[in-house]
């Protein structure tokens, strides 16, 4: 993907982001709260990353990690995805299709229909 539109990808999402955020939500974003764990068992092409569910909510309805080589990642990247959430705890998505000797941004998030919360983006490099 040449430069140019690898900043028309990242200024769109940005800006659609931005959308989500002015408008009303059904869902209290403060009393949801996810925390980004650590990623392991990093290898090639796949590796494991944790994430803890603080609190519900109203209701988690997705959730997972989403990651991207470029940093600033959100669900519009790849994502791993659960359902419904049935409460507080730790869980582990696994990474696969990487690319070797890579450098990649994850993050933990969860959705209850109109609202995605996210954790700290970490990054991490798969082996060569």
């Amino acid at each position: 993907m040449d430069s140019a539109r690898m900043k028309n990808k990242k200024l769109f999402r940005n800006l659609l982001l931005s959308c989500f955020l002015i408008l009303p939500l059904s869902c209290e974003e403060n009393v949801m709260k996810v925390e980004t764990g650590e990623v392991s068992h990093i290898l090639t092409t796949t590796a494991e990353v944790t994430g803890r569910i603080i609190s519900t909510g109203e209701g988690v309805k997705l959730y997972g990690h989403c990651f991207d080589k470029d940093p600033g990642v959100t669900t519009l990247d790849s994502k791993t995805e659960f359902g419904m959430a049935i409460g507080v705890g730790t869980y582990t998505s696994f990474l696969h299709s990487l690319e070797p000797g890579t450098k990649y941004y994850v993050r933990a998030y969860m959705n209850c229909g109109t609202t995605t919360v996210y954790g700290d983006e970490i990054s991490f490099t798969t082996t060569q």
